[in-house]
């Protein structure tokens, strides 16, 4: 029976989640992902019906994500004034990525995951509103820096963290369930205004 729970958890589950779903994390890096054992509800006979059957155990997978410690980490990246290197939404909302500089050979990469709201206002609605496309800016042209990260618990799901942040020209609310931190190498990074100029 643990043969066949370990194989519908880590052959079944997490392989196809991950690389169906999931683009942060993998089998061999399941990030802040709690495994619980619990009596799971099925009949032999007829699937629909939920009733025990033979003491089966399952796993439920639960993010539970410790947000004073996320918050510390985001802290020890010293954003503040950090030049802004991109933002986007991808895989339809479920993912939100900024990038930020370090120094002169990495950045950072922060990846809010599971998203269940992504809100942001520009400057394209300030009263001087800009007559320019920011795909078509250089580096030196973009204007945004990393003000302040604040994560809260949501008032809603304590699974969800909300995080509330200033980019100068830019305020974005996301609520999310998780939150990765990456520090990359700069000569491997691809933004968009590098179309426009080599990066610095």
């Amino acid at each position: 029976m643990n043969e066949k729970s370990h194989f519908m958890l880590y052959d079944v589950i997490l392989e196809r989640w991950f690389k169906n779903g999931s683009q942060a994390y993998s089998v061999d890096n399941l990030g802040d992902v709690e495994i619980v054992l619990l009596s799971f509800i099925a009949n032999k006979s007829s699937p629909n019906a939920h009733i025990p059957w033979d003491k089966y155990e399952w796993i439920l997978l639960k993010r539970n994500m410790n947000i004073e410690q996320k918050q510390k980490e985001l802290d020890l990246t010293y954003y503040w004034d950090a030049t802004i290197y991109n933002f986007y939404v991808s895989y339809f909302g479920d993912e939100t990525v900024i990038e930020y500089e370090d120094d002169q050979e990495k950045y950072w990469r922060v990846t809010f995951l599971l998203c269940g709201k992504v809100e942001y206002t520009t400057d394209a609605l300030w009263e001087n509103w800009r007559d320019y496309d920011v795909k078509s800016l250089k580096k030196t042209q973009l204007g945004y820096s990393a003000q302040n990260f604040t994560l809260t618990p949501h008032a809603k799901d304590k699974n969800f963290v909300e995080c509330r942040i200033d980019l100068g020209i830019m305020d974005i609310t996301i609520i999310c369930r998780d939150i990765q931190i990456e520090h990359l190498e700069l000569k491997d990074a691809q933004f968009f205004w590098q179309d426009n100029e080599t990066v610095e």
